[in-house]
């Protein structure tokens, strides 16, 4: 015997926490006799920022450390939060570090390299240049973001007979935001995944890609090969009250705030 198992926050418990970590209650005899199971759809809306600045959106990405000379630094240029193109980041990042350095006399420009898709950060005005070298410092939390990996210092050149500081980040900015979504479920696959960041077993149920999901939009996931998304137990679990969790890729706990999720289970009996 069969039957297809519908965990929706939507029906959550009221003891549940959010409409990302609930608690489906199921008042059937059956469910406490469950022998295996196939994951045959998951649907999680992506409303998670790709700049972030608490864990409940994904890790955070929002800061970028950086030192302007030999005795001013570290500094932290924090950006708000929330959901950018390429353009509104720049421009956001332009103001924020004019507004830093202004009293010293230093003008940020932000521009975006064609062909290459990288940043160039372009400083002048410092009255002493060799001493005013800018470095972005590698304890950023924004450097994927910008498309760097480690420290990078400006370098000196010349615009129309000025010498300016200039920082190109090596590689492609990243607002791709997060590409994937982990649903957890003690219940439904206590120790089925195995995660070598942690070193151990964890209790991922399935996964769904964000990639290509506008921000607002839900992503979604069908699973036709059984192989692929079954579980089988080695003795009949209860799965009578089934506790859902989305986390990220490292394990932060994600917030959909009213929006509502939801995952199909097929369940077979003994």
């Amino acid at each position: 015997m069969e039957k297809l198992f519908v965990i929706s926050s939507e029906d959550k418990d009221p003891t549940s926490n959010s409409n990302s970590d609930f608690i489906c209650v199921f008042n059937d005899s059956s469910t406490q006799q469950v022998s295996r199971i196939l994951v045959r759809e998951c649907m999680v809306p992506n409303v998670f920022y790709n700049i972030r600045s608490e864990s409940r959106f994904g890790k955070p990405n929002n800061v970028l450390t950086l030192y302007q000379g030999v005795d001013f630094g570290p500094l932290d240029i924090i950006v708000p939060q929330g959901q950018y193109t390429i353009d509104e980041l720049m421009t956001t990042l332009t103001d924020l570090m004019t507004t830093e350095f202004s009293a010293r006399g230093t003008t940020v420009n932000i521009d975006f390299v064609e062909h290459q898709n990288v940043l160039k950060f372009t400083f002048s005005g410092s009255t002493n240049i060799l001493n005013d070298r800018m470095t972005f410092d590698n304890t950023s939390t924004m450097f994927n973001v910008l498309g760097i990996k480690e420290n990078i210092t400006s370098q000196t050149v010349q615009i129309n007979g000025i010498e300016v500081e200039q920082i190109i980040c090596p590689y492609s900015p990243d607002l791709s935001g997060i590409n994937q979504v982990m649903i957890h479920s003690e219940q439904v696959s206590n120790g089925h995944g195995l995660d070598a960041g942690r070193s151990g077993t964890i209790n991922l149920l399935e996964t769904v890609s964000m990639h290509n999901v506008e921000y607002g939009s839900w992503g979604y996931k069908k699973n036709d090969n059984d192989m692929l998304c079954e579980i089988v137990y080695s003795e009949p679990q209860n799965l009578s009250r089934i506790r859902i969790v989305l986390r990220d890729n490292e394990g932060n706990k994600l917030d959909i705030g009213t929006k509502n999720m939801s995952v199909v289970l097929k369940a077979y009996f003994i």
